[in-house]
């Protein structure tokens, strides 16, 4: 056998002696002796937040420390300062150390490196699991008290309490002609259209509070809908246009209980 031979076989069982080795240990950036994982990173960038991004060419992805967020085309850069990886829109899921809340950031859109200004919070989660939806609706699956609200004004859902301001659930859904007549629902009402007042909802059986209204006009111009109760299960709806005038337009609804 050739020298040259026997080097090449020396290196090749080399390379495999390295290779297995390299397989049996975990690997550490920024730590001797990584523990908490097959590959372990200590350290951010600028010592601040952003540990790792991935696919920076586009719209990527990074990991930060602290509040440990993921960065959906978002990361912190050297002096700490949220930028866009990418073109494109950008977002985050982060948990709070606050109050241990786990919060989805939306950020809008923006270029690669450019600082992001502005930032809203569609979906708050906190620990006690009161979930809040884009500032508004926000529900939980117990009885709700006052000091787990985060928005107070928030209209209220939850799932096992009995009682105004703690359940809403359907109760009633329909279509409404612009005549006032019935063209579809659940059998629990009646309509018709009274001249100078408006639509008249008369929800027949026993409901026990003031039902929730949700309506949605149907138009190819602008418009909006208001309702108003009466009492008694008797509801009066208003469709308007944008100047303020009262209108006749289709329209469906479902009510909340």
């Amino acid at each position: 056998m050739t020298r040259t031979k026997i080097r090449s076989l020396c290196g090749l069982a080399l390379a495999c002696c390295l290779n297995a080795t390299a397989f049996a240990q975990n690997v550490g950036i920024g730590v001797s002796n990584p523990q908490k994982g097959k590959l372990e990173i200590a350290g951010a960038l600028g010592g601040h937040t952003t540990v790792l991004t991935i696919g920076t060419d586009g719209t990527g992805i990074s990991l930060q420390r602290n509040w440990p967020t993921i960065g959906l085309n978002q990361y912190r850069d050297a002096a700490n300062i949220q930028r866009f990886i990418g073109a494109g829109y950008a977002g985050s899921i982060f948990l709070s150390q606050d109050n241990g809340s786990i919060v989805f950031s939306q950020f809008g859109q923006g270029t690669a490196d450019q600082e992001i200004l502005t930032t809203t919070y569609p979906l708050v989660i906190d620990p006690a699991g009161t979930t809040v939806v884009n500032g508004g609706l926000w529900a939980k699956q117990n009885v709700i008290l006052d000091k787990d609200l985060i928005f107070p004004n928030a209209p209220r859902v939850a799932s096992s309490a009995l009682g105004l301001e703690y359940n809403l659930l359907p109760f009633a859904v329909g279509s409404i002609a612009a005549s006032g007549t019935k063209a579809r629902g659940t059998s629990n009402y009646t309509s018709h259209f009274t001249a100078g007042i408006g639509y008249v909802l008369n929800f027949t059986s026993t409901i026990g509070s003031e039902l929730i209204l949700n309506i949605t006009p149907r138009s190819q111009t602008e418009c909006f809908a208001t309702y108003s109760y009466q009492g008694s299960g008797l509801y009066f709806v208003y469709i308007w246009d944008m100047s303020g005038q009262k209108i006749t337009k289709d329209f469906t609804f479902t009510a909340f209980k």
